[in-house]
């Protein structure tokens, strides 16, 4: 996995890998105000943290479950599949997070950086880790109609 990340990170200048362990997640906005952002943190006190206007979370194996709460959540996409459908609403000017560094994460990273070129992508996981995957890198050759 490592080698597949760094093969996108060297590709895309618009990816971001946070190394830091993500300890926490949630979201803010004003009474009465559409304006929902996620506010990712990577460390125990909630001092350092980021913000998005679109948070994927690409844990694999938990694709329908929702252990923070975020379904039916105004810019939050709970499965990215089909990648052609969660990203109609997104804007040149908003940010993305993916949470999660399994091959879901990738199709999210691949799908973003080919139709939305200029939005910044952050990618991240609970353990800042990101887990070895054996086998041949797979050339693609994105094509636009």
């Amino acid at each position: 996995m490592k080698s597949y990340l760094s093969y996108y990170n060297d590709q895309f200048d618009n990816l971001t890998i946070i190394n830091d362990k993500v300890q926490e997640i949630f979201t803010q906005c004003d009474v009465d105000d559409t304006d929902l952002k996620y506010h990712v943190c990577t460390c125990d006190d909630e001092k350092e943290w980021r913000e998005y206007d679109y948070l994927f979370l690409t844990f694999g194996t938990f694709s329908y479950h929702d252990p923070y709460d975020l379904k039916g959540t105004k810019g939050y996409i709970q499965t990215p599949y089909p990648t052609y459908h969660t990203l109609d609403n997104v804007k040149d000017s908003d940010r993305i997070v993916i949470i999660g560094t399994g091959l879901a994460s990738l199709d999210a990273v691949r799908y973003v950086a080919a139709h939305h070129p200029s939005l910044p992508i952050t990618m991240t996981s609970r353990s800042a880790a990101l887990p070895s995957v054996r086998g041949k890198m797979t050339k693609i050759q994105f094509t636009h109609l």
